[in-house]
């Protein structure tokens, strides 16, 4: 019994190290990177790939982090769907990433009335995922129905009203 706790405790410190030295692998490219690119280059090669998305999805918020840092204005910067890091951290539940709104100051007041290509605000799009207890408390019609406004807020009543 003793044994596979050790493992799963030594697994766990093999992560934590290889996530740390990746961090530190990353921040020493992105000085180069920053260090070697005009700053046009550097705006133009985050902006026209989906590597800043990508890392809001794979939950890479030591990279967010240094590039927001470095960069503010990449928070407004949208992917193919009109979607910001933000709403792509909110439809992935990736909690860390969405926790960088709070550093970002009176803009995040701004983020979260984006609308997306679909008419999803950042809200939107978190009652959509909804968690396990409340899809369990909110009628099956209401979680199939397409997004609106007013299905969000009828859904949310719904959900606070059975409590």
């Amino acid at each position: 019994m003793c044994l596979p706790r050790i493992i799963g405790l030594e697994r766990i410190r093999e992560k934590t190290l290889l996530k740390k030295k990746a961090g530190q692998q990353l921040e020493e490219l992105w000085k180069e990177c920053s260090e070697t690119l005009a700053e046009y280059e550097l705006m133009k090669l985050v902006s026209e790939t989906i590597i800043l998305h990508s890392a809001a999805k794979e939950e890479n918020v030591e990279f967010l982090a240094l590039l927001i840092r470095d960069y503010p204005d990449l928070v407004w910067d949208v992917n193919q769907k009109g979607q910001t890091i933000f709403h792509v951290a909110v439809l992935h539940r990736q909690e860390k990433v969405f926790s960088l709104v709070h550093q970002i100051g009176a803009i995040k007041d701004l983020i979260t009335l984006i609308k997306d290509d679909d008419g999803n605000y950042i809200l939107h799009l978190a009652g959509k995922l909804g968690q396990p207890e409340v899809e369990k408390i909110v009628p099956p019609l209401i979680l199939r129905k397409e997004n609106s406004e007013a299905i969000i807020h009828r859904g949310a009543s719904a959900v606070t009203e059975r409590r």
